[in-house]
């Protein structure tokens, strides 16, 4: 009889684009967000969250610019909440921020706005 041996992760690993000792790419995906499993060597005792998935309960922050020269990099603040250091009070925090690129030949602009003055 084959002995079997066995072994669980308590967690998924999230793959990332950039992973590096000094320099990387972050994001973990919040309960409910739709993801792609994928595992490692095809090992299904050695799965990863390769991606995260846009869908219809779920979508993209911002629509995506109309025009194909324009890039943007968009932040959603979740509603935390955050307490105050001087009173006992705390305050809900949300709102987006998102930074644009445009890239026109001799009209280079750099967009940035933010629900919350910077």
């Amino acid at each position: 009889m084959k002995a079997y041996s066995y072994h669980y992760s308590p967690y998924l690993r999230v793959s990332s684009p950039i992973a590096s000792i000094s320099s990387g790419l972050y994001h973990t995906p919040r309960v409910g967000d739709e993801v792609i499993v994928s595992f490692f060597d095809e090992d299904i005792d050695k799965p990863y969250i390769s991606a995260s998935l846009y869908n219809q309960s779920n979508p993209a922050l911002p629509p995506l610019p109309l025009n194909a020269h324009q890039t943007s990099l968009s932040a959603r603040t979740l509603n935390n909440t955050k307490e105050t250091e001087d009173t006992n009070s705390s305050i809900v925090e949300s709102g987006l921020n998102e930074i644009t690129l445009s890239n026109i030949k001799r009209e280079r602009t750099n967009l940035s706005s933010s629900t919350k003055r910077l």
